[in-house]
């Protein structure tokens, strides 16, 4: 079993370039990879190997954030702090939140959502339509919706399991994984548990290429699923 203080450490070169924006939480984390070094006593090499890499983390992130674009800073200041620009860039997510906390457990009814029918919550049929969801169908519905969406990533995880082929399996896994990626992204930024980008919600978001490449994944993985139907599951889902 691997333990907390050796996550710890594979992580830290990450750790360090997220924290180096601040000198005081960079050297608190700083002092707490000394202590946590101590406490594994990893090989010298290794010790070494990891402060290096977290010094060099922390001396790379300014040149980093300097290359970013001025909306692309603004995206992540809004993240860390989304009350600092309430009328700009922290609009998007301050409405989001509000149309979410609205809904309640049981949600202000099918088309009924105050925030949506007003206009105040922008891009809500793309980007934002989680916040729809949760606003209009309350807890219970967004609980039903990310339920759908879990047994929809296990059966496709099985899927790519009992596949005929190595090629096959990393397919419906890939197919799997980007759709993973698009609900993890864009549930958690209507929440602001991540910075806002524009990755709209897998068969919940208008756009007509986005949803005809989710229906040919689709169709895809039933390919796959009717290729290797038979076979014992290589996973134990």
């Amino acid at each position: 079993m691997v333990s907390w203080p050796l996550l710890l450490l594979v992580a830290s070169p990450g750790i360090s370039l997220l924290l180096a924006g601040s000198d005081n939480l960079w050297g608190g984390w700083f002092i707490l990879l000394i202590a946590l070094i101590w406490y594994y006593r990893p090989y010298v090499f290794e010790g070494v190997a990891l402060v290096l890499a977290n010094v060099a983390m922390g001396i790379l992130a300014p040149t980093l954030w300097n290359r970013l674009s001025p909306y692309q800073q603004k995206r992540l200041l809004t993240f860390l702090d989304p009350a600092a620009d309430p009328r700009g860039s922290s609009y998007h997510v301050l409405q989001s939140q509000t149309a979410i906390g609205s809904g309640g457990w049981f949600g202000q009814g099918f088309t009924d959502g105050s925030q949506k029918r007003l206009g105040y919550l922008p891009a809500q049929h793309t980007d934002f339509i989680h916040a729809v969801t949760g606003e209009e169908l309350g807890f219970l519905g967004v609980t039903v919706v990310l339920t759908l969406f879990l047994v929809l990533f296990l059966r496709t995880t099985r899927i790519a399991s009992r596949s005929n082929d190595a090629f096959s399996g990393l397919v419906a896994f890939g197919l799997t994984a980007s759709w993973f990626v698009h609900v993890l992204v864009n549930v958690g930024m209507t929440l602001s548990l991540m910075p806002v980008t524009g990755i709209p919600l897998p068969f919940f978001s208008y756009g007509g290429s986005f949803m005809l490449a989710s229906w040919l994944t689709v169709g895809i993985l039933l390919r796959i699923s009717s290729e290797g139907r038979g076979r014992a599951d290589a996973l134990v889902l």
